[in-house]
């Protein structure tokens, strides 16, 4: 990994999703309250999971077709074994597809992941991981991600990074000691402090991304479990870089990632109203 790669520009070329004649004539009619997580899945549907305003699931068919498929706009945390109609969420925040198509939805302040089997259309809650009783808001998983074979689940919750065997049904900790701090470069990830880990993804060569909202940085955990900072090391607030070693960039309250195909990441710059593109390949 290359610690000296850039941070390119902001403005990137985008597809669209939906053209004037397909999708966005029947989609704007959908009374969404907060969406905030997306997924693709194989068919081409786009699933979105709505916030605390919501608390539902809907999926976008590619001719444009809405439909309401889990969850209630009354927060709560039941339905479990039930019609996805008939569960109830709490502040979810993110989705994941999986690769028999269903979906994987953080539950935030639930403090659980639950899963909604599209072709039986049912609800239940993830095995394996859970946060603390009594402390579900702070500790519930703000961003789920999955692993390019689909068999683990990471999971940040702003003070910790985890990681969900989804066969197995057992999780372990991958970043963070709980503590607020900036992890140092080389030392082993689950004994460094992190700043607000918000985001994670993983890429195809076994290295974990972190994204910090509140540190203003991306760390990267490799293969062998260290930690290391690959954007912004001074972890100050700006947007500046672009081009240059990723290092010198800086972020303002980066708040989402994915990684793409290629290995690269894509970080959401939440307060510059932009997206960047990490390369570090280059």
């Amino acid at each position: 990994m290359n610690l000296n790669a850039p941070l390119f520009a902001a403005l990137l070329s985008f597809s669209v999703i939906a053209s004037a004649d397909t999708i966005m004539p029947v989609a704007e009619k959908a009374d969404l309250k907060e969406p905030f997580g997306t997924g693709f899945d194989a068919s081409g549907n786009l699933w979105i999971i709505e916030m605390i305003s919501g608390n539902r699931l809907f999926r976008v068919s590619p001719e444009g077709e809405v439909a309401q498929m889990a969850g209630q706009l009354k927060a709560g945390y039941s339905g479990d074994g039930s019609p996805g109609l008939e569960a109830q969420f709490n502040g979810p925040h993110n989705l994941a597809v999986r690769p028999d198509g269903n979906l994987l939805i953080a539950d935030t302040w639930n403090g659980v992941v639950r899963e909604y089997d599209v072709k039986r259309d049912r609800v239940r809650t993830v095995d394996g991981w859970r946060a603390p009783q009594g402390k579900e808001r702070g500790n519930g998983p703000y961003c789920i991600a999955l692993s390019p074979d689909g068999e683990t689940l990471y999971i940040a919750n702003l003070s910790q990074v985890f990681a969900l065997d989804l066969k197995a049904g057992q999780s372990k900790v991958v970043a963070g000691n709980g503590k607020k701090g900036v992890p140092e470069d080389g030392a082993v990830a689950t004994e460094a402090p992190l700043v607000d880990p918000r985001a994670v993804a993983a890429d195809r060569q076994g290295n974990v991304y972190i994204l910090e909202r509140g540190g203003n940085a991306l760390r990267v955990v490799d293969g062998s479990g260290k930690i290391r900072t690959v954007v912004n090391r001074s972890g100050a607030k700006g947007n500046t870089g672009d081009g240059g070693p990723a290092l010198e960039a800086t972020m303002n309250g980066p708040k989402h990632l994915c990684v793409d195909r290629d290995d690269s990441v894509l970080i959401a710059d939440a307060e510059n109203h932009v997206i960047r593109r990490y390369l570090p390949s280059t």
